[in-house]
């Protein structure tokens, strides 16, 4: 069947119209096989596209990403795990409703059955610390934990990017409970 995609987009790293322009640029290259980076469709760089081509390939291209645009937000400003668990419960809860379960638990019941939400957040080295995170480890950790909650709660789909730059890397160094035996 076919998929009604609702996008909510957490851009922490990049405006909204930069995004939009990193997809034009990877559109272009796709159709058309024209390389153009988000920089030259700028106007940064000296390659830069004729007139003609602007007025054609724009208006395609819009309309290509115009079909995203309907279902697709795009949320720039500083989020917090708490901002971002209420962003996605308040749109999910305008298409869709939780129905109280008499000997089970609450659960989503979306108005169209054809609905898919899709939660990006990029990245989360760059979300605001909550009040009980004091590091790095523990704030990506229960965003980790939130993730989970709103799939399991609402079937989201969560992606997450993270960065591991050098605040993040030392993740790698905790104990973990597991260990990978190689010998086989």
């Amino acid at each position: 069947t076919h998929k009604n995609i609702h996008i909510l987009w957490f851009s922490l790293e990049m405006t909204g119209k930069f995004l939009r322009q990193r997809m034009m640029s990877e559109y272009l290259n796709r159709v058309h096989n024209l390389t153009y980076s988000f920089s030259d469709l700028q106007g940064f760089t000296d390659r830069r596209l004729t007139e003609e081509q602007i007025q054609y390939l724009y208006a395609e291209a819009e309309i290509e990403i115009g079909h995203l645009s309907n279902n697709f937000y795009i949320f720039e400003q500083a989020a917090s795990k708490e901002l971002v668990d209420y962003v996605v419960e308040t749109y999910m809860l305008s298409i869709g409703k939780l129905v109280k379960g008499e000997d089970t638990e609450d659960h989503y019941k979306p108005n169209n059955p054809n609905d898919l939400v899709v939660v990006i957040t990029d990245h989360t080295a760059l979300l605001a610390k909550g009040k009980d995170e004091n590091d790095e480890f523990h704030k990506i950790r229960e965003f980790s934990k939130a993730t989970a909650s709103r799939r399991n709660k609402f079937g989201t789909c969560e992606i997450v990017v993270n960065q591991a730059g050098k605040q993040v890397a030392n993740i790698a160094n905790k104990p973990n409970d597991y260990h990978i035996n190689r010998d086989h």
